[in-house]
């Protein structure tokens, strides 16, 4: 596929709030789009967005919306393409996570993770396609997890909902090629956003700066490293050396896996967030 360039061009996000984001807002519009538009449910949360966007000398469109619902995917859609007069790449970048061991959740936490991160991708999915199959050329970028491609233990709702992902990331891909559609798949580690103090669970007392003490990477470094891939029409993004590691040599080894996974990473994970049982 030939590259993507953002000269002219409409680039939607959402999740654009804060965080990875509002990084991803920034710098597609450092970079020369054409126009951003930004969403998100915390409507003066995206205005301040929209103050950052404004800086890099683009006005940005901003559009109140709730992944969850499919209706209000293909509202944001409609505003891109009636504001701007296209719509040429889809960043996928909403979610949030339900932390705790399984026997602590029911099955409505593992819905609600599904809903999010998985259907809410979905929506904007089938929102934009009708579009990008019109004009023969798109760009969605899914915001997916390490853990969507290397489960770790006290995260099973979460884990379920990325892995649903990843299937559907993997599956599609090549379909989309087909009609000059590209598909990334973008699977960060953890990031110093605030996405910690979003984290829901019953059993676990998760700091604020669980991004810090694990070492994790800025929202701006991540949106730089996913712009210049989206450009490139890559097809995967993982982040951090040891992340890569984990995920290519996972598949080797059951045994080694699961040993590494129950007596080294559960219980130093499990110390971090206080939760009393996997922290020994």
């Amino acid at each position: 596929m030939a590259a993507f360039d953002l000269e002219g061009k409409t680039i939607v996000i959402t999740g654009a709030s804060s965080g990875i984001g509002r990084a991803l807002a920034v710098e597609f519009a450092d970079k020369g789009a054409g126009h951003v538009v930004i969403s998100g449910r915390n409507t003066g949360a995206l205005d301040e967005t929209a103050q950052l966007v404004k800086q890099k000398g683009i006005e940005p469109v901003c559009f109140a919306a709730d992944v969850t619902s499919q209706d209000e995917m293909h509202a944001l859609v409609n505003e891109a393409l009636e504001k701007t007069g296209g719509l040429h790449a889809m960043v996928l970048c909403a979610g949030y996570e339900i932390m705790g061991a399984a026997e602590n959740l029911d099955v409505d936490a593992y819905r609600r993770q599904m809903e999010t991160n998985f259907f809410g991708v979905l929506h904007g999915f089938y929102a934009a396609l009708p579009h990008f199959l019109e004009q023969g050329r798109g760009e969605f970028v899914f915001f997916n997890s390490a853990v969507g491609k290397l489960a770790a233990g006290l995260n099973s709702a979460y884990c379920a909902s990325k892995f649903a992902l990843t299937g559907f990331t993997d599956s599609i891909r090549c379909e989309m090629a087909l009609h000059n559609i590209n598909v990334l798949g973008v699977y960060p580690g953890f990031v110093k956003t605030n996405f910690q103090k979003n984290i829901e669970s019953p059993d676990c007392n998760v700091p604020d700066d669980l991004a810090r003490k694990l070492m994790g990477q800025t929202p701006e470094h991540v949106a730089k490293k996913v712009v210049k891939a989206c450009c490139k029409r890559k097809g995967e993004l993982i982040f951090t050396f040891s992340a890569n590691l984990g995920i290519r040599l996972a598949p080797l080894s059951f045994y080694m896996t699961e040993f590494a996974r129950a007596k080294i990473a559960l219980p130093y994970f499990g110390t971090l967030v206080g939760h009393k049982g996997a922290g020994g």
